[in-house]
């Protein structure tokens, strides 16, 4: 579990660094990429946020 969230929040800030990059390369629809990559750092942060609370879970066992 603790392997496979380090691997989606990383997968999900490479996709919104992507996405960042779209946006400013693109002259139209700038906003709907950049909107993109908002959301996969906020999916990011909270896959972020659990895999804490899972580490904070394991050191008290």
């Amino acid at each position: 579990m603790k392997k496979a969230l380090k691997l989606f929040t990383w997968l999900l800030m490479g996709v919104a660094v992507v996405f960042f990059w779209l946006s400013l390369r693109s002259t139209e629809g700038n906003l709907e990429y950049t909107l993109w990559a908002m959301g996969a750092i906020a999916l990011a942060w909270i896959s972020n946020y659990f895999l804490r609370r899972y580490e904070k879970k394991e050191k008290q066992d």
